[in-house]
């Protein structure tokens, strides 16, 4: 079934809090990609990429763009001012079953125990002993509908603790620590570098990791598209794809070589870079890191209906 535009932007309304980037036309020579996403660790393939000339080999012009959220990157690619955006897979999963076309094309970041970038922090000082100790207490995402939320309460529920009992309220990652040291929180899971950012203030101690509740694996965040977009585009996907995932495979295992690129282009200092646990992009979309994330999104409210994994998959994504 086709959805229109309008409807699209519909399904997902209430998560696009940012205006759309403006349009532009396409130019004869290498074909013009822009990109949106937030300026996390794992758009750091993207940067190298850029840099290191492996996009321009590929025939592409690839700009990227820093946007707040994943919902305002959805925004602009329903809205067509963008044409490749990354976004929390729990978003594009809630969207997809609300009817937005959207397919992963590129996986952006993914969570192993071996490579924990998220974890529940509690105030430095905290005198929390078991997550039983939570019940009735409030913590904080920075959306109540997110995978930091969704994450959270698997992980109270899954230690012995009862989730239906916290109170949740929405506290940016970045004001997290300030909130735990004023003692309106007890606490809150964090990605890095937001993680990494708290636990190196001295303000807050790690009390588990949260996301392992969800799965000792998945999918943390994608890059996607539209339906639309990608039949019509489908070479410079596969391009897009190609050039990707061989700037990730440089990008995953020389940490310490990208430091600075990544600083350059998040402000974030070289020394929180250096001291977080950095995101590994992986090699595929595979359903079965995308599965956890729908599971854990249809028991906690924020996905309307299971439905299987591969529908959000391009075809052309690397399995």
């Amino acid at each position: 079934m086709r959805v229109s535009r309008g409807t699209a932007l519909a399904g997902i309304a209430s998560s696009f809090a940012l205006p759309l980037l403006p349009a532009r036309s396409w130019a004869a020579g290498p074909v013009p990609l822009r990109l949106a996403a937030a300026g996390d660790d794992d758009i750091t393939p993207i940067l190298y990429g850029q840099h290191a000339g492996i996009f321009k080999k590929a025939g592409l012009d690839v700009s990227l763009t820093s946007l707040s959220s994943g919902s305002a990157t959805a925004a602009a690619v329903v809205g067509g001012s963008i044409e490749i955006g990354k976004s929390s897979l729990i978003g594009l999963c809630a969207a997809h079953a609300r009817g937005v076309p959207f397919q992963i094309i590129a996986p952006a970041s993914i969570y192993t125990e071996a490579n924990p970038i998220a974890g529940f922090v509690v105030a430095k000082d905290a005198n929390v002993g078991n997550v039983r100790e939570l019940n009735g207490k409030t913590v904080s995402a920075s959306s109540l509908k997110d995978l930091m939320a969704v994450a959270t309460q698997a992980w109270i529920d899954a230690n012995g603790g009862d989730s239906k009992s916290v109170k949740f309220i929405e506290v940016p990652s970045s004001a997290v620590t300030a909130a735990l040291e004023q003692g309106r929180i007890a606490g809150a899971t964090l990605v890095t570098p937001a993680l990494a950012e708290a636990l190196g203030s001295g303000k807050a101690k790690l009390m588990g990791r949260s996301f392992s509740a969800i799965a000792k694996r998945f999918m943390v965040a994608g890059w996607f598209v539209t339906k639309d977009w990608l039949a019509k585009n489908t070479d410079a996907a596969k391009r897009f794809d190609d050039a990707f995932l061989q700037a990730a495979q440089y990008t995953d295992t020389h940490h310490a070589e990208t430091v600075e690129l990544l600083a350059s282009y998040s402000k974030l200092k070289p020394e929180t870079i250096k001291g977080m646990v950095r995101a590994t992009v992986g090699k595929a979309v595979d359903p079965k890191d995308v599965e956890p994330v729908i599971a854990a999104g249809v028991k906690y409210g924020v996905i309307e209906k299971p439905f299987p994994a591969a529908e959000i998959i391009a075809p052309i994504a690397p399995h």
